[in-house]
């Protein structure tokens, strides 16, 4: 066999190894999503305080974003005022939970998206299980929650 040919064969079977490598590694597409995105339409209803205690609702649009563990969001009051906080609480629907996310009620209204930062885990479990979450909006007469959603 001529050196020629050892080196063919040779550089046959580098390159029949790095294929294999290649197809074996899993790809990871650079448009993977990373984010989850919410609407929720917050009611005094489902916060339990009683039917005639708002009229109005609160909206609240999230996404959650993976890869940065931020979760932006904006938030629209319609007819709910003095709002003091609002925030996203563990918790299934009827079942009241702490708080997972704090937002800046001063946020409301503002134009585009506000984003926090939130633990990769926390922000991971939203994403998976969102149903287990709620988000809320408290006023001064109202301090435990005027209005309620689920995600």
């Amino acid at each position: 066999m001529s050196i020629n040919s050892k080196f063919a064969r040779r550089s046959i079977l580098a390159l029949a190894a790095v294929a294999t490598v290649l197809v074996s590694v899993p790809a990871v597409s650079a448009n993977a999503t990373s984010t989850t995105h919410f609407s929720v339409i917050a009611k005094g209803k489902a916060e339990g305080v009683g039917l005639g205690m708002m009229k109005g609702s609160v909206t609240a649009r999230f996404t959650a974003n993976l890869a940065k563990n931020t979760l932006c969001y904006s938030i629209t009051s319609h007819g709910v005022t003095g709002i003091t906080g609002v925030h996203v609480h563990t918790g299934a629907a009827g079942v009241n939970g702490g708080v997972a996310v704090a937002l800046d009620p001063t946020k409301i209204g503002v134009k585009g998206s506000t984003c926090v930062p939130v633990a990769a885990k926390v922000l991971a479990d939203i994403s998976a299980n969102p149903s287990m979450y709620y988000f809320n909006a408290h006023t001064a007469k109202y301090p435990n929650g005027a209005v309620r959603g689920q995600l």
